[in-house]
C-alpha cells in the first residue's frame, strides 16, 4: 500500500465524524493533503466561537445565520457531521428570530465546536501532520 495514502487512520475516528467523507477527501488528495486541510478547518472553526460569542451579545440574528450556515458548509465538506447538525439547527433558530431558541442551540454549538476542534486535533496527530 502507499504510505501517502495509508487509510488505516480511518479506523480510529471519533463518532461525529464521517469516514466515508474522509476517505473520499483522501483519495481525492492524498493523506498529506487532507492533514494539512484539516488544519486549516480547524483554525477556522476555532475562530467561530469568538463570532458566535459576540454576536449573540449583540443579538444580531443576521449574523449568527451567516455563521451557522458557512460554519455547516464547511462541517459538511470535512465530515463532521454533528457540527453540521448543530449549525443547521442554529442557523434555523436565527431566521425564526427566537432568542432563548438561538441561546440554547449556541451553547450546544459551540461545546461541540470544542469537541470537533479535539477529534480533528487528534486525528491531524495521527496523521503526522500537524505544524507543531
Amino acid at each position: 500500500m502507499d504510505p501517502t495514502n495509508d487509510i488505516s487512520f480511518l479506523k480510529s475516528i471519533p463518532n461525529g465524524i464521517d469516514k466515508k467523507v474522509l476517505l473520499q477527501l483522501v483519495e481525492h488528495t492524498g493523506i498529506e493533503a487532507v492533514g494539512i486541510l484539516l488544519g486549516v478547518f480547524v483554525e477556522e472553526i476555532e475562530d467561530v466561537v469568538p463570532a458566535l460569542k459576540t454576536a449573540l451579545e449583540s443579538a444580531d440574528y443576521t449574523l449568527i445565520d451567516q455563521i451557522a450556515h458557512t460554519t455547516k458548509s464547511t462541517a459538511g465538506s470535512f465530515g463532521a457531521t454533528e457540527l453540521q447538525i448543530k449549525c443547521s439547527a442554529l442557523e434555523q433558530a436565527a431566521r425564526a428570530g427566537t432568542h432563548d431558541t438561538i441561546l440554547n442551540i449556541s451553547t450546544d454549538t459551540i461545546e461541540v465546536i470544542n469537541q470537533t476542534t479535539s477529534s480533528y486535533q487528534i486525528l491531524i496527530t495521527q496523521l503526522g501532520t500537524d505544524k507543531d
